[in-house]
């Protein structure tokens, strides 16, 4: 499902003229984006948290164990030990500008869904592997793709800030618009 404030934001014209820009068209365009990454950094957690449980699904049967309860399952991801062979790919590490996700985080879990709802996340001990693994490779790749959005989004705020901080190296900018 694509993401309709997502595409607007990384769309070329959203730059354009971007120095003619009065500095609050760029503020707001700078935290509208700012936005968009606190959702898609959102999401990219529920996928990671999802790759988490089927990965602990993956070592539970590498393991010949017994299908196991929540508790156990919660006591095994606190541990961190199923991330040993499952590591976190190498990123910016840019804290979000923002905490908490947007209303409009929908049409990222929408995405989420789509590959692996939670339903199929309850049912994990009763699929075969091979659907567990080809569920795993999915979410893979969906966290690659949040991943990359992510960073172009972090590319458009960097340009946004870039724009402001010049504007006041250069004394361009109002210093009085900062208190309106």
């Amino acid at each position: 499902m694509p993401s309709q404030r997502l595409d607007r934001v990384l769309d070329d014209e959203y730059v354009e003229g971007l120095q003619a820009l009065p500095t609050g068209e760029i503020r707001a365009r700078r935290g509208e984006c700012q936005t968009v990454e606190t959702d898609l950094s959102y999401a990219r957690r529920l996928v990671q948290g999802r790759l988490d449980i089927i990965h602990a699904e993956i070592e539970r049967r590498s393991a010949a164990g017994s299908p196991s309860d929540a508790g156990a399952l919660v006591d095994t991801l606190k541990d961190g030990t199923i991330l040993s062979d499952h590591g976190r790919p190498s990123g910016l590490g840019r804290l979000s500008a923002r905490l908490a996700p947007s209303e409009e985080v929908d049409e990222f879990i929408a995405e989420i869904e789509e590959v692996a709802d939670t339903d199929a996340l309850a049912n994990l001990p009763d699929l075969s592997d091979d659907v567990v693994s080809k569920l795993a490779d999915r979410l893979a790749a969906l966290e690659r793709s949040f991943s990359a959005r992510r960073r172009e989004v972090f590319d458009r705020i960097d340009l946004f800030q870039g724009e402001i901080i010049r504007r006041y190296k250069t004394g361009s900018a109002n210093p009085e618009e900062l208190l309106t």
